[in-house]
């Protein structure tokens, strides 16, 4: 499944219009996951999300956990077993940090916004730094465990940039135990698309992901063994994983409103 959302929201991300956009694009995810999930709404779950959909992820994710009286949303957080965020602001020191990371993310994704749109940038410092927080949490829950990939390169001479969009510090949760972190060779953009199976970055994603995917038939098949040892084939979903990757991970959709 690819879940995405329009470049339209991006510049009200951050802004003063709404600031419960964080909350109702994760909100929107969780439900969607729980309609696609009604089949097997046991099967295990393995993410990948660039940039802000890292952030609109861990809230799904802390939507679920807290869902005890609409319990049919539960399994999303119970089910994830592996999550591989790529370039995705986990963190800042400040509000000021946010704010810089807002601008930059931005200018990436709509290349050229107004400036309208970049003074209305106002982060929720407190609900991000909160969910950075819960985040952490939920890691010691030992439900799943995370590889935070960061840029390497900056983007230079495009869109008013000069720097790393997510700065190495913010890219990582900072958990010691839970959490594998690496360098992908890119900038901001560059991260989430791959060449081909000998592109570098290609090679670090798909071990990501095939341990994690190991890991989540493993506890399948094990859990099949106790009633017939013997009737639960190998899982081989390689050819899928290779389709996903040679493919934009984040889709931004055109946007229907008029950024200038």
């Amino acid at each position: 499944m690819t879940w995405g959302y329009d470049t339209k929201v991006i510049g009200d991300f951050f802004g003063t219009s709404d600031r419960q956009n964080i909350s109702q694009h994760g909100n929107n995810l969780m439900v969607s996951l729980q309609q696609e999930r009604k089949a097997n709404p046991h099967r295990p779950l393995v993410f990948v999300a660039h940039s802000l959909g890292g952030i609109i992820l861990k809230v799904a994710l802390d939507n679920s956990k807290r869902s005890t009286h609409q319990p049919q949303y539960l399994t999303i957080y119970t089910s994830t077993k592996g999550i591989i965020f790529l370039g995705t602001p986990h963190g800042g020191s400040g509000g000021a940090d946010w704010g810089l990371i807002a601008s930059k993310i931005v200018k990436c994704a709509l290349q050229s916004p107004s400036e309208r749109v970049l003074r209305s940038l106002i982060p929720n410092s407190e609900l991000l730094e909160n969910l950075r927080k819960t985040f952490s949490q939920m890691l010691e829950d030992g439900h799943f465990r995370i590889h935070s990939f960061y840029e390497t390169r900056p983007i230079l001479g495009m869109y008013g940039l000069d720097s790393l969009v997510v700065p190495f510090e913010s890219s990582q949760v900072g958990h010691a135990r839970k959490e594998v972190i690496l360098g992908l060779p890119g900038n901001h953009s560059e991260i989430c698309k791959f060449s081909g199976p000998s592109d570098p970055a290609y090679k670090a994603v798909f071990g990501a992901l095939q341990d994690y995917v190991r890991e989540a038939t493993g506890a399948m098949e094990g859990h099949s063994s106790l009633d017939n040892a013997n009737s639960t084939p190998k899982l081989d979903i390689t050819p899928q994983l290779e389709e996903l990757l040679t493919s934009d991970l984040i889709t931004f959709l055109p946007g229907s409103e008029d950024n200038k």
